[in-house]
């Protein structure tokens, strides 16, 4: 019996050993979208002074995963909307080749999908709602079947849903039963591409009673998704605290949570930090924090530095105020690596 009790001993710590060696994070990803543009447009990428593939940097700092955004039919001459299938099946072909999960974020929209605008596709706009409710199916299929990812969200910060006016479900006129049909036949399609693919439904509520209403509704009646997947900007979504309380509310549905959106200044440029306080050292410990909250975690566009609302997010810098010559942020090394010296 003393054998056998020091046997079963040994190898929980010899398991708990492996626990403690593996990742901190289950996921630490980033949103890359726009990385071909970026490129095409002429920016490079350092880490440490050395000049290098942007996703061999992020590999260095733990990133596993890479999502991406998808459009119907945009206006590929546009930095903002280039995401259209070829486009992302180039992107998630090199991201792969270099060990990378997907997570697909399908807009369902030839442009942006938020909280205010969920617009349908050209293509797709005199359709019934049963024709709807066909077509998210067969594309979602589709779209999966040739991208193959590990993740897929059933659109983009769907607060009042997705494909408006169908899937519409705010008041006055909202309708919950359209809602629940178009996510669980997107759900569905991708289950059929690939019955291991997890699916989100990805909202950017900024209050708890807020996530409540929209989660109580949905799951009011029969719907199928995987994962709740959530956004959090300080200027959008008020300080941790705040956001702390809304993801305990997601977190009661008892789905796993992701952050699919995550994002914060690191200039103290006034024209978007009013308060002047945002440095790379804020940055990196908003991440910290964040991480302590909730370990999967995808920060948004790290790489664009293009635009200055969004460059101002990235977890890269101009090089001598030279906007296309970059160099990584300490915020960078918050997901892991080491910091520049």
């Amino acid at each position: 019996m003393y054998r056998k009790i020091s046997y079963a001993m040994i190898m929980m710590l010899l398991l708990l050993c492996v626990m403690a060696s593996q990742k901190a994070y289950a996921i630490k990803g980033v949103d890359i979208s726009t990385l071909l543009r970026q490129e095409a447009d002429g920016v490079k990428y350092h880490e440490c002074g050395v000049q290098k593939d942007p996703i061999a940097i992020f590999k260095d700092h733990g990133i596993d995963l890479v999502r991406m955004q998808l459009f119907v039919d945009p206006n590929t001459k546009d930095t903002g909307t280039a995401m259209n299938l070829d486009y992302v099946k180039t992107l998630a072909a090199r991201c792969k080749a270099a060990g990378m999960k997907i997570m697909l974020d399908i807009h369902y929209s030839d442009t942006w999908a938020n909280p205010g605008i969920q617009t349908k596709p050209a293509a797709w706009k005199d359709l019934t709602q049963e024709q709807l409710v066909a077509k998210v199916f067969e594309y979602t299929k589709d779209v999966c079947s040739q991208i193959k990812p590990a993740y897929v969200q059933i659109g983009n910060e769907i607060n009042c849903g997705l494909l408006w006016p169908n899937g519409n479900a705010c008041p006055p006129d909202g309708n919950w039963d359209n809602l629940r049909a178009l996510i669980t036949s997107a759900h569905k399609g991708a289950k059929a591409a690939g019955k291991k693919i997890v699916t989100i439904v990805h909202v950017a509520e900024n209050k708890a009673a807020d996530a409540k209403w929209y989660f109580d509704n949905l799951l009011a009646s029969s719907v199928s998704f995987d994962v709740i997947g959530l956004s959090y900007y300080q200027e959008y979504h008020g300080d941790l605290a705040n956001f702390k309380a809304t993801y305990e509310q997601a977190k009661s549905y008892g789905k796993k949570i992701i952050i699919c959106e995550l994002g914060e200044y690191y200039t103290s440029d006034s024209a978007i930090d009013t308060s002047k306080s945002a440095t790379e050292e804020t940055q990196a410990k908003f991440i910290t924090d964040v991480l302590a909250i909730n370990s999967d975690v995808v920060y948004w566009e790290p790489a664009w530095v293009w635009n200055s609302p969004v460059g101002y997010r990235a977890l890269f810098k101009p090089i001598s105020g030279y906007p296309k010559n970059v160099e990584m942020t300490k915020g960078l090394s918050a997901f892991g690596g080491s910091e520049c010296k």
